[in-house]
């Protein structure tokens, strides 16, 4: 392809290079604007998801948080689109496939994407607007309310702080993981911009003052300093045009200071210690320890490709031969590892949890001795193979899931082409690993090996933090924050207090205001009558037990098994959740798990293991995708996993089950809102109970693996038996179902590879006529109820500064309307968003309702608790009062309907295939739906009232508390818990 400047753009933009990516189906053209120098880059492409975004390098020299800040505020309103929120506006009216901003350590980007042309065109010129004319020049109130703001109501009022990024580090800084992040960057670039913590401390926060916030905006804001990314299928010419006229011609060059510090970087071992909140007294074992390498070596994809595969070879793997060694060590319960690419180096961090402090000297020593042991004697070839089989295979499938993938290559470019290197770095992979497939891996000294030495051995940018429990650290940070304010107001005259009155009563209203319908007519949209009334969703087949969807998948074949999981009860439920988190990790009787893992590399392209749910149907789930010609050798990996499994080895399963309930405990941490709304409906619908009991977003999970986790060293043998029963019971039939994704000229080899396991696995079964009883076993060693929500009300104290809020309820089945949808929208982005997170300074808040009867709200990082609730409980008078036009009511109609005509992948299809025919779904009863959808009318959400306030009246209500709301969970909730 040769692209060619043309209607005049000759005049304005110069070409720089021009490059055909054939990895990734595109041709990149970079370009300049000759006046401002602006940065533009073309992916030329065949997705009809286009994408835009405006990217700016940030760097930060303190921890205020001014750019986060500025992330949120500068789409609140700009100089063409001059309404309250233009981003909430779009969010609620839009066909976007992808609508946020991103903060990131250095710098700060704002995407779009939409498969409509028209909506890309509006959300692109709304947010070009955004950053380069807000509104934040001309009201220092967008700037308090997504910032911080003093709150003081009365003369005699304490005075206090409030600010949804404010409330949003709250919590991060409660999240021991995001607070190690923030520590290694700290400590691995001392002396840099990168030891600043980017998204603001909050302590720190409070110090920033407006003056700064705009001189921030002015100084980097610039087109100067941006980089303008378009991708897809569209008139590059026409947008380049567009962009000029609009935007770069109303500015001239500047030349932005926007350098990286990079003296003064730290030398090798250098140690930092840092703290978290931690409220139980079973501290001991409770810290993180870090080791940290930093990249000085110029970015190349071929170094780039060779860390991925290290890094699976020591970490990512299941039987990864550095993490397996440490874990086996004892040196902590659950251990990671992270590389980083999205800096000015790159950087990697082997991370510990749940380990004792006085540990770390072995952690460290044993690490850097097992990499020299590796260098010394080498790894066997099958290992190396299986490391690069896998990597390649996710490259080569390119399934980013709901993730428009033009965004991932854009961020994936920006990881060099913002330092000034080579845009492709991180796009072609193709080259590298025919080199790499080329290499002599027998050779002691091959590439790898090498690299293993330079990396991590010759490597003198290494760093060590450890991250430690400290009961009682949010309380004192609480007291600290109090006496600030105390001291504050008391260094003010009556006069000042009375001018912060005003202020916050002047915030209130301009937070409680609402833009007319005439005004934000401003806001381009779309008509109803632009949108498909009937689309074609459903794509396959079934027969003999067999669904089968047909798609060009690239020579890979996606093959399911379920198994069907009937009448469970809670104890067979838990039970379930071992075998889930064991089955596969283990080893067969015909080979240890590390060679089951390295099997498995080898010849696919990765196993899942899952328990999926439709409606109140229940399914033990066995997926594995894998080249067609390796067909046989996948269903002879599920054959071996479903009959030789051994579930003996007691150190390998207590490793596995202390993993597991650490990594449940950081998601609670992370993913709060959909954890207790996950909890409050686990009651009334099977998919809520399975994701309470069984998933890491789930309460009664954690507690039910802290319990077995304690309890494994004296009831191995048992717990042992409970685990290989499960197994049994549960794998041990011919009523079996399958699903295949596949190409339809592969069809034939699919069912010549399923015959063979069929007729294998079925001789097996026959072998085998006990009938297994899990619940007795499971009975003798714990009390399911003790783990289940036997109160209408919980609270749950879990160490961080902020909460978690949520409320559900059930409702009549026959009752469900489609309409749910547009309320969900309406709710979200209208009461939910004024009241819990502009008013109230949550992060953020959700409501969702299921076609099968419970509907459910939900808050993130909420500073509030009982007015949260009392939010929720309001709803109903809300709904009865809504009075929209037409024209508003389409808005949130065009909305719903673009996360419902969001692109997926082949994937995704597969998955929508799966879930409509178990569900009863068909083309026409979605396109029924999609109709009913499209004609809504504010009546018609006024009408579904009733449901919403038969969900309230349940008072089902669940919520994840900081220690500091204690006093008033105990007042609002029937049983309040620590969790930890």
């Amino acid at each position: 392809m040769n692209f060619k400047l043309e209607n005049g753009n000759e005049e304005k933009y110069e070409i720089i290079s021009e490059r055909e990516v054939l990895d990734i189906d595109a041709t990149i053209v970079e370009l300049s604007h000759k006046i401002t120098k602006c940065k533009i880059v073309l992916f030329l492409c065949n997705d009809e998801n286009k994408v835009f975004n405006i990217a700016f390098k940030t760097p930060v020299n303190n921890s205020k948080g001014t750019p986060h800040i500025l992330e949120h505020s500068v789409l609140c309103g700009s100089k063409k689109y001059d309404v309250k929120d233009p981003f909430i506006e779009l969010a609620k009216t839009s066909l976007n496939t992808f609508l946020n901003a991103m903060t990131f350590p250095d710098k700060t980007c704002y995407p779009v994407a939409s498969s409509n042309l028209k909506d890309f065109e509006n959300l692109m010129d709304v947010y070009l607007d955004a950053v380069f004319n807000p509104n934040i020049v001309k009201n220092d109130k967008i700037f308090k309310q997504e910032g911080w703001h003093y709150e003081i109501f009365k003369q005699n009022d304490n005075l206090k702080v409030n600010g949804v990024v404010l409330n949003e580090m709250r919590g991060v800084y409660s999240d021991p993981d995001s607070i190690l992040e923030s520590e290694i960057l700290s400590n691995l670039y001392s002396g840099t911009n990168y030891q600043y913590e980017y998204g603001g401390e909050p302590k720190e926060i409070l110090k920033l003052t407006y003056e700064e916030f705009l001189d921030f905006h002015k100084k980097y804001y610039s087109p100067s300093n941006a980089i303008v990314f378009f991708y897809g299928d569209m008139d590059m010419n026409k947008k380049l045009k567009y962009l000029d006229e609009e935007y770069l011609s109303k500015f001239s060059y500047i030349d932005v200071d926007n350098r990286f510090i990079e003296n003064n970087r730290i030398k090798k071992l250098n140690e930092k210690i840092s703290y978290y909140n931690y409220e139980n007294e079973d501290s001991e074992n409770k810290s993180y320890v870090a080791l940290s390498f930093s990249f000085d070596n110029k970015k190349n994809n071929f170094d780039h490709i060779i860390m991925q595969i290290l890094d699976y070879i020591l970490f990512s793997s299941e039987g990864a031969v550095l993490k397996d060694k440490l874990q086996k060590l004892g040196l902590g319960e659950s251990i990671d590892s992270h590389y980083e690419t999205s800096l000015l180096h790159n950087s990697y961090s082997i991370i510990s949890q749940n380990i004792n402090a006085e540990k770390k000297d072995i952690f460290i020593k044993e690490i850097f001795s097992e990499i020299k042991n590796i260098i010394n004697n080498g790894i066997t070839t099958d290992k190396f193979k299986a490391a690069i089989n896998n990597i390649y295979f996710n490259y080569a499938e390119g399934d980013f899931h709901n993730f428009p993938k033009g965004l991932y290559y854009i961020l994936s470019s920006l990881d060099s082409y913002l330092y000034g290197e080579d845009i492709n770095i991180f796009l072609e992979y193709k080259n590298s690993f025919d080199i790499l497939m080329k290499e002599d891996l027998s050779n002691e000294n091959n590439i790898f090996i090498k690299k293993l030495k330079e990396f991590f051995i010759d490597n003198e940018k290494v760093c060590i933090n450890v991250l430690k429990p400290k009961k009682g650290l949010i309380t004192e940070n609480e007291e600290n924050l109090k006496k600030l304010l105390l001291d504050r107001k008391n260094s003010l005259s009556n006069e000042d207090i009375d001018k912060l009155i005003k202020e916050t009563e002047d915030l209130k209203k301009y937070q409680m205001f609402s833009d007319d319908e005439e005004k934000l007519k401003v806001i381009p949209r779309l008509k109803v009558s632009d949108i498909e009334k009937n689309k074609k969703f459903l794509n396959y087949s079934v027969e003999n037990h067999i669904l089968k969807t047909f798609e060009n998948t690239n020579g890979i074949a996606y093959i399911g098994i379920k198994f069907p999981l009937e009448n469970l009860t809670i104890e067979e439920i838990f039970s379930l959740s071992l075998l889930n988190i064991i089955l596969s990790k283990v080893d067969l009787s015909s080979m240890s798990y590390q060679q089951l893992s390295d099997f498995i590399d080898l010849n696919t392209g990765g196993l899942n293991i899952k328990v999926d749910v439709y409606k109140e149907k229940a399914f033990l789930t066995l997926e594995i995708k894998t080249l067609v010609k390796d067909m046989d050798v996948a269903f002879d990996i599920l054959y071996k996993i479903l009959t030789e499994s051994v579930f003996k080895d007691e150190n390998r399963i207590k490793i596995l089950l202390n993993e597991a309930k650490t990594d449940c405990e950081s998601s609670i941490i992370q993913n709060g809102h959909k954890v207790a709304l996950n909890r409050a409906l686990s009651n009334y619908k099977l998919p809520y109970s399975i994701a309470d009991k069984i998933s890491n977003c789930g309460i009664g999970s954690f507690l039910f693996l802290k319990d077995i986790s304690r309890e494994y060293d004296y009831n191995k043998i048992k717990i042992n038996r409970l685990i290989e029963k499960t197994y049994k019971k549960y794998t041990k039939t011919k009523n079996m179902f399958f699903t295949i994704l596949i190409e339809e000229k592969n069809y034939n080899i699919y069912l010549e590879s399923l015959k063979k396991f069929k007729d294998k696995f079925e001789k097996y079964v026959n072998g085998d006529k006990e009938k297994y009883d899990i619940e007795n076993d499971f009975n003798e060693l714990f009390n399911a109820n003790t783990y289940i929500k036997n109160d209408l009300s919980e609270a749950f104290v879990i160490s961080s500064d902020v909460n978690f809020v949520a409320r559900g309820g059930e409702y009549y089945e026959d009752l469900y309307s489609p309409r749910l949808n547009v309320l969900r929208t309406v709710l979200n982005y209208e009461y939910l968003w004024t009241n819990i997170r502009v008013l109230g300074g949550a992060y953020g808040a959700f409501s969702t309702f299921s076609k099968f009867g419970v509907g459910g709200f939900a808050t993130y990082r909420d500073p509030n608790l009982k007015k949260s609730d009392d939010v929720f409980k309001d709803i109903p008078r809300f709904i009865k009062m809504i009075n929209m036009s037409y024209e508003k009511i389409s808005g949130f109609v065009i909305g719903t309907m673009g996360s419902i005509d969001n692109p997926i992948t082949i994937q995704e299809k597969h998955k929508r295939n799966i879930a409509a025919y178990f569900i009863g779904d068909t083309d026409d009863s979605i396109n029924k739906e999609r109709h009913e959808i499209l004609d809504t009318r504010d009546i018609d959400i006024r009408n579904l009232f009733f449901l919403v306030e038969h969900i309230i009246n349940y008072n089902d209500k669940v919520a994840l508390v900081s220690n500091k709301f204690i006093k008033e969970a105990e007042e609002g909730y029937e049983r309040v818990i620590t969790l930890s």
